[in-house]
């Protein structure tokens, strides 16, 4: 998984922290369901922005069959209040990093401090 980058790196990334909390299936390896994951947001993306693509499904029922689809790859489970909030903050910090990082990069390659008014 450390080959992904953008949003995919975050998925991966958070997909670790997920199964670290038993909030998704891992009967799974993490390789194959973060495969999954950017097999069906590629997909996602694609029906979004070609004109090729046929579908007679409203808003609704793709925004529906896009969530069960993700349900189904994740194996979304319900998870103890304080399990749930050590994730949520395991998963900001790693937000924080990622987005840490990447205002370094935009730095190096504009010549000048992003965090700066």
């Amino acid at each position: 998984m450390a080959r992904n980058q953008g949003m995919m790196a975050l998925l991966s990334h958070l997909l670790v922290v997920w199964r670290a909390h038993q909030m998704v299936r891992t009967d799974w390896s993490a390789e194959e369901q973060a495969y999954a994951l950017q097999v069906v947001g590629v997909g996602f993306q694609e029906t979004l922005t070609r004109w090729s693509v046929f579908s007679d499904l409203d808003e609704e029922a793709r925004s529906a069959t896009l969530s069960a689809s993700l349900i189904e790859i994740l194996g979304v489970r319900d998870v103890p209040e304080p399990d749930l909030r050590t994730a949520v903050a395991e998963a900001v910090h790693i937000i924080e990093v990622m987005c840490s990082r990447l205002r370094e990069r935009m730095d190096e390659l504009t010549g000048h401090d992003a965090t700066a008014g």
